[in-house]
């Protein structure tokens, strides 16, 4: 069992530093990305050093179980980036969200401890649309008017006579959500509240087309 403990060893130190980045949640900060990615180059350089080692032992067996393991680790990571990570990014396809977010911008996301308040923009799955992504006008015990394009709370200044809708409740565990870009957008004003279970991520920030990292409000 000894000839197994350096690999296995190199494979657990592997998993906790890939683990770290969503437990001390490295991509809140986009500049961390950068410091996290240049410890794993490192660790990977250490696990080179390991291989290297093996073969000098002649120990051939345990070279192929350690190169599969590290491939199979890999392999899986890639296919479950948002389990093991906690974050994700993509490329905004759509003006409904505009002018904060455009198309072409990449958008980085987190997939847990979503803390969801008013101003977030959240990622959520729907019925008939897939995937959407719209800001929280209005969550519990809000109380919402709904004025053809124009969208009020209950404590804005609204004059409720143009409303034809009488106003919508927000339930406990309900968001209100609502594109930017309110002339181009599907969101709760066509499909009602969304729930808290809908609900798999939060925006964080964009890199822009110029390159430049802008985080969005309320962070």
């Amino acid at each position: 069992m000894r000839k197994y403990f350096l690999p296995s060893s190199m494979l657990i130190l592997i998993l906790i530093y890939v683990l770290s980045f969503r437990f001390f949640k490295v991509a809140d900060v986009f500049e961390y990305i950068g410091l996290w990615f240049f410890g794993f180059v490192t660790l990977i350089f250490l696990t080179i050093i390991c291989l290297f080692f093996l073969v000098k032992k002649k120990r051939l067996i345990t070279i192929f179980t350690f190169v599969v393991s590290v491939i199979s680790l890999c392999i899986g990571i890639s296919q479950f980036t948002s389990f093991f990570l906690g974050y994700s990014y993509d490329i905004a396809t759509t003006s409904s969200n505009q002018p904060a977010i455009n198309v072409g911008d990449i958008v980085f996301s987190r997939h847990f401890y979503l803390n969801i308040k008013k101003g977030d923009f959240v990622g959520f799955n729907t019925l008939h649309h897939g995937i959407l992504r719209k800001r929280v006008l209005a969550d519990s015990g809000d109380f919402v008017f709904v004025c053809g394009n124009e969208v009020y709370v209950e404590n804005d200044s609204v004059n409720q006579s143009t409303c034809i809708k009488p106003p919508i409740k927000i339930l406990p565990g309900e968001f209100f959500v609502l594109g930017d870009n309110r002339g181009n957008s599907l969101d709760s004003r066509y499909f009602g509240p969304i729930k808290k279970e809908q609900v798999i991520a939060k925006s964080l920030y964009k890199i822009d087309k110029e390159g430049h990292v802008i985080r969005f409000d309320n962070h």
